[in-house]
Parts: structure tokens; C-alpha cells; sequence
């Protein structure tokens, strides 16, 4: 018997050989675990969707973590999208088309009619606030508030602003919605404490170990769909505050000003009175990861609404930004 076994043990002395892992594959395995544990320990919950290409993501790897293996799908989550008032129809039509194609249930705060009510008392369209930060930041505490999740996930990434990367992938939030550094949980080998009082709720972030690059590398291989305007295309456009503005009918175009037709596409999408285009050619996914492998500047540079006082990230996360 012991030769017996003493041949076995001889002819399997080589390693057991493991299935090789892309980066993308890695992230997108973290990713599901991240989704799953929300679904399991933190119902209800939500996907603060801006119709951004992060939140798009984001929504495609749940859809992904979700799906039988027959196709069936019970789409998780609530689409919570925060609508300023000012978004590009591109946008709009997107989030819609989203949450058609999920079967999910799409819940909208529109920012003017919050303030109206009363619900959203931060001054909207001031100088210093250009992006109306503030007043964004009340109408999600309240959205948590008043649809009762305890947890909210988002779309943020490390490499996306310095302050994100103090962030924990769960991340505490108090009763208020503000963020406190200071008070962070441990993550060590992946473990979550998923615990939350009374009034409390968690920010989740699936993708937050992923770059710009793991983002579009992984829109090209899934085929994921975007709103048109992060492609190349043909707009008006004005030079201010060293970004291309789109042009509407409601934009105030000063005397030294010139509307110009120019090919723009956005790299991040935000207010249409405060997110910058950027010349490019990029017409595909491929094409925009050429275009930011050779960029030498942030993702954000073209956001005007990060230039107020009091508007830097780490101040909107500790007032209760995502």
C-alpha cells in the first residue's frame, strides 16, 4: 500500500496548473464580490446613476453579477439618478434607455424642483459654486433618507482624485451623509464590515481599485453602450476658463466670446454648463484608450465646477458627495 501510494505521490509532484487571470478579469471578479455583498448584507440599495461612463460600468457588472445563467435577469438595484436641470439629452436619453433595458427601477431627483420644495436649501447657479455642489450633495442625503437604502453605490475611482484613494470601498456614512476620514473601517484581504445603525448608510464603490484605462479597456470588451457625446462629434462650442463649453440656447455668451463649430468629445460628463470638451478625433473605444494613454492631463481638468471654494473633492465627500 505505501508503494502504492508513494508511485501516486511521484507521478503528481508538478503544480496543479491555475487558470490565468487578465487585470480585467481580476477587477471585474472584485467587482462582483463587491455587488453581491451589498445585495446580501445591505438591501435595499441603490446605483447612483449619473449615465456617466463609470456608472455605466457599473451598471453593466451588476446586470453581469446578476444574470442566470438561462438570461434571466432581476435587476437588483434602484437607478437613482440626480438630475441637475441642466443635463445634456444625450444623457437623458441614455438613463432612460438604461433603465428600460435592465428593467430597473429608475428613481429621479431633479435638483430645481428639490429646491422649490424647500428640500434643497443651498443657494443654485452662484459664482462659487458653479456646478451647484452643494446643493447635489443635500438632494442625495435626502435621497438616501427618503427611499430608506443602506447603501448607495457609486461609480468613484482612486485614480480619479487624490482624496479618493484615502476612501475605503465601503464607506460609512453618518445620519447627515457626511464622510469622516478619521473613522474608516479596516479592509484588510477583502473583508467588509458591513454593519450600519440607525440613520446610517454606506457608499459603495465596485470599481474603485479600476483607472480611467481599466474603464475603457472594459467598455471596449463588453461592447458597453455610452451616451454619443463621449465620442468625437461636431458641436458649438466656446473657449472659457481653458475648456470647450457646449453652446444652447440658454448659455450667455459675453461680448469678447466666439462661438465656434469645432470635433469634441467629453472625457467625464457632468452639468452641460460646466463640463468640458476636449478636441479629439476618438470615435471608438479603442480610439479614446489611444487618446488617454497619451493625455497629460486629469480626467477632471475640463470640470469649471472644480474650481469654486469649498468645492474641492475632499470637502464635497466629508459635506456628502459620492
Amino acid at each position: 500500500m505505501n508503494h502504492v501510494l508513494g508511485h501516486r505521490i511521484g507521478k503528481d509532484t508538478s503544480p496543479p496548473t491555475l487558470p490565468s487571470l487578465s487585470t480585467l478579469d481580476r477587477l471585474e471578479a472584485e467587482a462582483f464580490d463587491i455587488v453581491w455583498t451589498t445585495r446580501a448584507e445591505l438591501p435595499p440599495a441603490g446605483i447612483m446613476f449619473s449615465a456617466g461612463k463609470d456608472s455605466a460600468c457599473v451598471a453593466h457588472l451588476a446586470e453581469k453579477a446578476f444574470r442566470t445563467s438561462s438570461g434571466r435577469l432581476e435587476f437588483p438595484f434602484a437607478l437613482i439618478h440626480y438630475d441637475s436641470g441642466a443635463n445634456f439629452p444625450e444623457v437623458l436619453q441614455f438613463r432612460e434607455e438604461t433603465a428600460r433595458r435592465l428593467g430597473a427601477d429608475l428613481k429621479v431627483f431633479h435638483l430645481p424642483s428639490a429646491a422649490a420644495e424647500g428640500i434643497v436649501t443651498a443657494p443654485l447657479n452662484t459664482a462659487d459654486d458653479p456646478g451647484n455642489v452643494r446643493g447635489l450633495v443635500q438632494l442625495i442625503n435626502h435621497s438616501a433618507q427618503s427611499l430608506e437604502v443602506r447603501a448607495l453605490i457609486g461609480g468613484g475611482r482612486r485614480d480619479e482624485e487624490l482624496v479618493r484613494a484615502k476612501e475605503r470601498i465601503f464607506s460609512l456614512r453618518d445620519s447627515a451623509g457626511q464622510w469622516d476620514p478619521h473613522a474608516q473601517r479596516p479592509e484588510p484581504w477583502a473583508l467588509y464590515n458591513t454593519t450600519v445603525r440607525e440613520g446610517e448608510h454606506m457608499r459603495v464603490f465596485p470599481i474603485s481599485n479600476w483607472t480611467e484605462r481599466n474603464v475603457w479597456e472594459y467598455i471596449a470588451r463588453e461592447e458597453i453602450a455610452l451616451p454619443s457625446i463621449y465620442y468625437a462629434h461636431e458641436r458649438e462650442v466656446v473657449r472659457r476658463n481653458g475648456a470647450w463649453l457646449a453652446v444652447f440656447e440658454d448659455t450667455p455668451i459675453a461680448d469678447y466670446e466666439r462661438i465656434e463649430r469645432r470635433v469634441v468629445r467629453c472625457r467625464t460628463v457632468g452639468d452641460r454648463h460646466t463640463t468640458g470638451f476636449i478636441e479629439s478625433e476618438a470615435s471608438t473605444p479603442t480610439e479614446v484608450l489611444d487618446e488617454i494613454l497619451r493625455a497629460r492631463t486629469s480626467e477632471r481638468a475640463g470640470r469649471v465646477e472644480d474650481g469654486g471654494a469649498g468645492t474641492d473633492m475632499e470637502s464635497r465627500k466629508r459635506l456628502g458627495w459620492p
